[in-house]
């Protein structure tokens, strides 16, 4: 994509933000844990046919594995510069928001919205990856986006310098 390519490089504003809350990491570790513990009870070392591999624990052995450094690789990346903004939250969804399509933009605090890729009827689309702080977009069509940062000074400084 031409935007994504004019973009990089040329971001006067980066931030990189992963989920390190420990109780977050505390409940899936724990729930791995005690599944795959449950799943080395159940193993047994024997051939299989595919419709067995398909209802034994190794398929779901697997899965958790998977579900873990999924976990583990999510991460919600910020880039401002001459385009626009840029929203990714790695590897699942990436968006773009052009200057010209922005109405407003402020600083906020806000309250717990979730993790991930949200929608909340106050706040619109949600990207959060921690904390309360964010940016609140208000595009022209009246659409919303609230862009969760550690920095938001910055990141405002940053939008004011093409607004």
């Amino acid at each position: 994509n031409y935007f994504f390519k004019f973009l990089q490089g040329m971001a006067v504003f980066k931030e990189t933000q992963k989920i390190t809350q420990w109780w977050l990491w505390a409940i899936v570790l724990g729930t791995t844990g005690i599944v795959l513990w449950e799943i080395g009870a159940q193993t047994v070392s024997r051939q299989l046919t595919l419709a067995e591999f398909l209802h034994t624990p190794d398929l779901w052995f697997s899965a958790l594995i998977l579900v873990l450094v999924f976990f583990y690789l999510l991460s919600l990346k910020t880039e401002v510069g001459p385009a626009g903004i840029l929203v990714h939250y790695f590897p699942l969804w990436r968006t773009q928001i052009r200057w010209e399509e922005i109405d407003s933009a402020e600083v906020i605090r806000y309250g717990f919205v979730g993790y991930g890729i949200r929608f909340s009827f106050r706040y619109g689309i949600v990207y959060n990856a921690k904390g309360n702080l964010g940016i609140q977009i208000v595009k022209k069509n009246g659409s919303k986006i609230l862009i969760g940062t550690q920095r938001p000074e910055e990141l405002l400084a940053a939008l004011k310098q093409f607004r």
